[in-house]
């Protein structure tokens, strides 16, 4: 894996596999998640995706 990316996925909490977190979206933020892309899922959530 690239160091950027590494970097980037540090950046944004995700130090193991399988991990998740939930952050508020801005511009910066979205080009960090394109760029690591390929490793990770991403998208909205609604209130009942947490009690599902």
């Amino acid at each position: 894996m690239h160091p950027k990316t590494r970097k980037i996925l540090y950046n944004l909490r995700l130090k193991r596999m399988f991990s998740g977190v939930f952050v508020k979206v801005n511009e910066g933020l979205i080009q960090m998640l394109q760029k690591v892309e390929p490793y990770v899922t991403y998208g909205n959530w609604g209130n009942m995706a947490l009690y599902a």
